[in-house]
């Protein structure tokens, strides 16, 4: 059986339809895969921004105290006033931290 012109031409264009929903729906699933892994990412390097942030607040801490000793009366007042910030910086990354769903 002979195929027309018209009935080849039909047949190209199937096939180019096909492959072109196909590579469309390839695209979208890499996508939402890729958007997936992002926020998987996302979450975990979130948690280790949360304990940088506890840890810088612990650093300072820490070096307020020789400074502390060492200090004028005036940088002393300033490390005291600034003893309660930095421990709710750290109670609050450390909360922050313990509520993510991380295995």
């Amino acid at each position: 059986m002979k195929t027309t012109i018209v009935a080849k031409l039909y047949f190209g264009f199937g096939i180019m339809a096909v492959l072109i929903a196909g590579s469309g729906a390839f695209i979208i699933h890499s996508t939402n895969e890729a958007m997936v892994n992002y926020d998987r990412l996302n979450q975990n390097t979130h948690g280790a921004v949360l304990l940088a942030e506890a840890q810088s607040s612990l650093w300072q801490l820490r070096y307020g105290f020789p400074q502390f000793l060492v200090g004028d009366a005036g940088a002393r007042a300033a490390i005291v006033a600034e003893e309660p910030k930095l421990y709710r910086q750290i109670n609050d990354a450390l909360d922050s931290y313990s509520g993510l769903d991380i295995s």
